[in-house]
């Protein structure tokens, strides 16, 4: 192949699988990294701008929606438990390898203070 050894095709074909795999996954998790990083900001300063449970729900649906992450709106539990807002959001991601075909689960947990009179 293109005058290789043998040993060089494999390490060429090694080289392609993993740059395959690379571009599948690596944009799932950045997405859900930054989508986790703004969740997190979210619940930080909810208190301080007097957000209700249901307005922080969705503003988090909004942020999905931004990084393109497939949460809908079952998959975030928005809680006021005394002065703290709680947030558990699970989802999943599919990824296509052609030849397999599975799903990323994520799930996350934040809590944040609220300023109450």
């Amino acid at each position: 192949m293109l005058g290789l050894l043998p040993r060089g095709t494999a390490y060429l074909l090694v080289v392609a699988v993993l740059v395959f795999l690379g571009v599948q996954y690596v944009p799932i998790y950045f997405h859900a990294f930054q989508f986790n990083d703004s969740v997190r900001q979210e619940v930080k300063f909810a208190g301080s701008a007097r957000k209700t449970v249901e307005s922080v729900r969705e503003a988090l649906l909004s942020r999905a929606r931004e990084f393109k992450v497939p949460v809908t709106e079952e998959d975030i539990k928005v809680s006021r438990d005394g002065p703290f807002f709680i947030v558990n959001i699970n989802y999943s991601v599919p990824v296509n390898l052609r030849v397999y075909q599975h799903e990323i689960q994520f799930s996350s947990s934040f809590s944040g203070a609220t300023f109450q009179e």
